[in-house]
């Protein structure tokens, strides 16, 4: 076996090794299944405030783009704590691109291994997501399909000044707590208003937590799937391409005609064109 392909493949777990996920809200708890089961992979938390790099609240702005974020957190927790492989994830939350209305989750995940110097990363989108937010002067305009909506108190809520990033009261999951959140937040406002939204960090939202746990699967996953020809950790798709013919007219829809994986090593591609044709309600020709 070489050296590359000791890392792990599919049902062969590669050498027991430690190392590093970047994270100080708990992920351990999505990551570490998956990448035991895959790869034979201990992980050693790293003792670093991830929140440096960007928190969902008005207190640090994220500076970076999600995957560049990610790969950041992965190395700061690398040099913490002296390993040569590093996890992080990132996620990113708004409205839906095609469906503004709906809101949007987009979960990344890297691998940092600087024995091979390579990044493998791996991403979730859904909109199965709480992620919502709204201004009230008071608790009593906070309407109830708000709190049902963002799964409150099970989900925890965050509210902080309309106008101004202090204070910011975090993890709220009781309904006191939340009352005398907005109270203090409107009073510290300008405009005398409070923001209250969807607590995203993965230990007070269960439903982020589940979608870490995706993108955890599918990165270890990928991680164990070595390239055919250079035995390189991380093959796996690295292109959609869209085109799918339509059943009807056979005319090009906006589906994916075939995805083609690819090495983060050499350049070895495989196409894998889609077995099915696309439904006319998908067409712009059919269903304009």
């Amino acid at each position: 076996m070489t050296q590359l392909a000791s890392l792990g493949s599919p049902g062969h777990p590669g050498q027991s090794q430690v190392v590093s996920l970047a994270t100080k809200h708990g992920k351990q708890h999505q990551f570490d299944d998956p990448f035991h089961r895959h790869l034979g992979w201990s992980l050693c938390v790293a003792d670093i405030d991830t929140d440096a790099f960007g928190t969902f609240t008005p207190e640090t702005p994220r500076t970076l783009g999600a995957s560049a974020t990610a790969e950041a957190k992965a190395r700061a927790g690398m040099f913490e704590t002296g390993l040569d492989v590093g996890l992080a994830n990132e996620g990113s939350f708004g409205p839906h691109p095609r469906a503004p209305m709906i809101a949007c989750a987009v979960e990344i995940a890297v691998c940092v291994d600087d024995r091979h110097g390579i990044i493998i990363g791996e991403a979730h989108n859904t909109t199965d997501t709480n992620f919502a937010h709204t201004t009230v002067r008071s608790a009593e305009e906070l309407p109830e399909r708000f709190l049902e909506g963002t799964r409150f108190p099970s989900h925890g809520l965050v509210v902080h000044p309309h106008q101004g990033t202090a204070p910011v009261t975090k993890g709220i999951h009781d309904l006191d707590r939340l009352v005398t959140a907005i109270e203090v937040a409107a009073g510290a406002s300008d405009d005398g208003c409070a923001t209250v939204q969807t607590d995203m960090r993965a230990h007070h939202n269960p439903t982020r937590q589940r979608a870490i746990a995706l993108v955890a699967e599918r990165l270890a996953s990928r991680i164990a799937t070595l390239c055919p020809s250079c035995a390189t950790p991380g093959f796996g798709v690295c292109e959609i391409v869209l085109g799918l013919a339509c059943e009807r007219c056979g005319e090009p829809t906006d589906l994916p005609a075939s995805r083609v994986s690819g090495c983060y090593r050499c350049d070895h591609r495989q196409r894998e064109p889609a077995t099915v044709l696309a439904d006319p309600g998908q067409c712009p020709l059919c269903n304009p």
